[in-house]
């Protein structure tokens, strides 16, 4: 392990943070030039972008370094801003107040659950049994009537599942036995990290610049089948290049999850899409610049995040006897 202003790494998972910062610069005196020698171009959402990157990372970096308490505090910050995000945006009727403020305790219980490792059935349970039986009790005793009552249990759920639940899975690994992976916790969480924002990022860019065969025109008309295949393309290969460094998966284990955090982090960024599509919102926030909101950013591994975390812990963890 190496300490570097109070913070502790693996050497791998250092290294693979200094590579990131050194294309966070390339990519900052690309755009800067770009900006001088032809002032004409409209670079500010770039410029707005590759900026919020440099805290993006920042926050990631100092979160994998200070794994004992501070992993869980940053997951938990991203969970509130994301459900602060969208509870602002859902039509919730007065009646619904006590559900809305039930998110604060039921947001430090998750994360509570996932910093012991002896709580991992709570926490793996927690978001689809306790949480579904909580608000059902509290619609029983408190509802005051039932017009709106399916439409609207169904989105005060499926905000708690999305900007709660989800994401807790992640800092789930910093509670598990360290030995199943040569990097720690860390280097498992930053490998689906890696993957699951290059693939966003290679959809939206591709995407972007060819757009004449759209997947889902009516919910994203930047998600295209060219975006879809390139960024299949790059994550797979970069799974394999980087799950020996990071992670204890063999090639053909970095193969499968490569393969399935494609298609998967497509999968979520569209969830939100659509979310947002229903809601009439072109973000969720502007709490990011050039990017949104927090839900915005972590769309993609909705759904990433907990199918890997099974994943890992079964082969893995269970597997190799270390739970």
């Amino acid at each position: 392990m190496i300490s570097i202003f109070g913070l502790t790494y693996a050497p791998a998972v250092l290294i693979s943070l200094v590579l990131i910062f050194t294309i966070l610069v390339g990519t900052t005196c690309v755009v800067g030039v770009i900006g001088w020698k032809r002032p004409e171009r409209r670079l500010r959402t770039l410029e707005l972008r590759v900026k919020t990157w440099w805290w993006i990372v920042a926050l990631v970096a100092l979160a994998l370094g200070y794994p004992e308490n501070g992993v869980y505090v940053v997951f938990g910050i991203v969970s509130f801003l994301a459900f602060k995000e969208l509870i602002s945006h859902l039509p919730t009727r007065q009646v619904d107040g006590p559900l809305i403020l039930l998110g604060i305790p039921i947001l430090v219980l998750q994360y509570y659950f996932a910093a012991h490792h002896e709580t991992d059935r709570l926490f793996m349970i927690f978001g689809w049994v306790f949480l579904p039986v909580l608000m059902v009790f509290v619609m029983v005793f408190m509802q005051e009537r039932t017009s709106g009552f399916v439409k609207e249990i169904g989105g005060v759920l499926l905000l708690f599942l999305i900007t709660i639940y989800a994401p807790s899975h992640l800092a789930h690994f910093f509670a598990l036995p360290q030995g199943g992976s040569p990097s720690g916790a860390a280097g498992l969480v930053l490998f689906v990290l890696i993957l699951a924002q290059v693939n966003d990022l290679m959809q939206f860019v591709v995407g972007r610049n060819c757009d004449r065969r759209k997947i889902v025109p009516n919910v994203s008309s930047r998600r295209t089948w060219d975006g879809f295949l390139s960024a299949w393309v790059v994550t797979v290969p970069l799974a394999v290049l980087i799950a020996d460094s990071l992670t204890p998966f063999s090639p053909l284990q970095a193969l499968l999850f490569g393969s399935l955090i494609a298609p998967l982090g497509f999968l979520g960024s569209i969830f939100v899409e659509a979310i947002k599509r229903d809601l009439e919102v072109r973000s969720t926030s502007a709490f990011l610049p050039g990017h949104g909101g927090v839900l915005d950013r972590i769309g993609s591994l909705l759904f990433v995040a907990p199918v890997y975390f099974h994943l890992v812990y079964h082969f893995v963890y269970e597997k190799g006897g270390l739970v």
